[in-house]
């Protein structure tokens, strides 16, 4: 339901914000513990793509993909935007996409900093029926070859059951 904490707990698992009190653990990785403890977000190996795709409207797709890693990775991304069918808008300004093709750019961006933890917040909710079944499709390729876990957050039981291995209904009571 909305309200009972889901993006909040996608915040504090990424250090996007701190919690009062208590541990967390990712991976057997203690990220938080008490104050004692507190990874810096970078420093996590967690990707989060929001239910906006969060993408820099002045750049293009490969500049935008290229933020924050630290090498040239030309060949990577040229390999990914292949692998989602989008080779041809590598030099496009992020603002000529659809919504569709601005998530695959943000999911490609994520999986190249080789996160051992994924998360996706509605990362599908702005997108009509046709374009979430064929992004469906791509990503459950994806994550089925993805090393690391993934957690999806949505509203969305079709989308879960279509996804998810496992399926956790997060309540507020």
């Amino acid at each position: 339901k909305s309200g009972s904490g889901k993006t909040t707990f996608l915040k504090l698992l990424s250090g996007l914000i701190k919690p009062d009190s208590g541990r967390i653990v990712v991976n057997d990785k203690v990220l938080y513990q008490d104050d004692k403890i507190n990874v810096r977000t970078r420093a996590r190996k967690i990707a989060y793509i929001f239910q906006h795709d969060n993408l820099f409207p002045h750049l293009n797709v490969e500049r935008n993909i290229n933020i924050g890693l630290d090498d040239n990775n030309s060949e990577n991304i040229s390999t990914w935007l292949g692998r989602f069918g989008l080779k041809d808008i590598r030099k496009s300004r992020v603002t000529n996409l659809s919504g569709g093709e601005r998530q695959r750019i943000a999911l490609i961006r994520a999986l190249l900093h080789n996160p051992g933890l994924l998360m996706l917040d509605e990362a599908f909710s702005s997108l009509d029926e046709e374009s979430k079944n064929l992004l469906y499709v791509e990503v459950k390729n994806v994550l089925d070859n993805y090393s690391g876990h993934t957690i999806l957050v949505t509203h969305d039981y079709k989308e879960a059951i279509k996804l998810a291995d496992e399926i956790y209904y997060l309540a507020d009571h």
